[in-house]
Parts: C-alpha cells; sequence; structure tokens
C-alpha cells in the first residue's frame, strides 16, 4: 500500500512499531503519504506528544532490518498455529482462531482456577472470563517455543 500512497492524493497509511516491531512502549508510528499530503500534514499539524530520539533511533533501527523482524513475525505466526494446536488437543480446552499475537482460549474449569494454578506454577496469563459464547476464557500471548512449551506443560497439570 505504501506505493500506492504515494500515488493517490487522498490516502495516508498509518503504521505502527507497536506489535511487530515490538516497540509498544515508545509509542511509535509513522505516515506513508504523497509528497504534498505529507508536507501539508507536517506544516499544519503538530502531533499532540513529541517522539523521543531514542525512540526515532529504535524505529530507524527497525526499518533497517525489516528482513529479520520478518522472520520473527513468520516465526510468531508458526508458534501461535502451534500453540492453537496443542491447546486444542488438550482435554477441556478450547482454542478459538486468531490473527494476534495472542490466543483466547475456554477451559472446562472455572477460569479463574485455572489462572490461579498456571500462576502458582509461575505462568502469568491474562484471565478473561466471559465473552459472547463462552464463560471461562483466559488469553496467552504467544510466545517463544520454550516459554509456550512451560505454559502447556503447566497448563495440562491444571487441567487434570
Amino acid at each position: 500500500m505504501a506505493g500506492e500512497a504515494a500515488d493517490r492524493e487522498n490516502l495516508i497509511l498509518l503504521r505502527t512499531f507497536s506489535k511487530a516491531y515490538g516497540l509498544a512502549g515508545m509509542r511509535l508510528g509513522y505516515a506513508v503519504a504523497n509528497t504534498r499530503l505529507a508536507k501539508t500534514l507536517n506544516e499544519r499539524c503538530l502531533p499532540p506528544f513529541p517522539v523521543s530520539n531514542l525512540s526515532l533511533w529504535a524505529g530507524i533501527i527497525m526499518l533497517r532490518n525489516r528482513d529479520k523482524v520478518e522472520e520473527a513475525v513468520r516465526e510468531a505466526k508458526e508458534e501461535r498455529k502451534r500453540l492453537i494446536e496443542a491447546l486444542n488437543r488438550l482435554p477441556g480446552v478450547q482454542a478459538f482462531p486468531s490473527a494476534t499475537n495472542f490466543v483466547l482460549f475456554s477451559t472446562e474449569k472455572p477460569y479463574m482456577e485455572v489462572y490461579d494454578g498456571l500462576k502458582s506454577r509461575g505462568v502469568l496469563i491474562r484471565s478473561i472470563g466471559k465473552v459472547p459464547g463462552h464463560d471461562d476464557c483466559l488469553r496467552v500471548t504467544v510466545a517463544p517455543r520454550d516459554v509456550a512449551t512451560k505454559f502447556l506443560d503447566a497448563l495440562m497439570e491444571v487441567m487434570k
């Protein structure tokens, strides 16, 4: 879409460094637009919050290393698929499809019992509770394989 934004008068592409680039705490993003529109925005619209030099340098470094970022995204997608499949093989657990860096799943056991059981084993996830159609839901972040394996092992113990 960046090429499209450069050629159109009414298109601005907004991107964030939060997810794939792992820079959520830096609150950094960018816009792609045609030259005239970008100049107008730059002259007339001051951003609501200044961006630190550290954040800007981090963004530049990430853009210079897009190949590494893209490889990390590919690995995360593979791990997400593995995680969903593993969760769905556990008795009493149902994982939902995801296109994000986390997986929502429901359990036959009360979700706070599962949450507390995982916490007592050193595994922290997000307690969600009720979502439409499901009462006992939790959310786990897609993590590197060793961390995900620790989570799955602990969940297997808790679900017994």
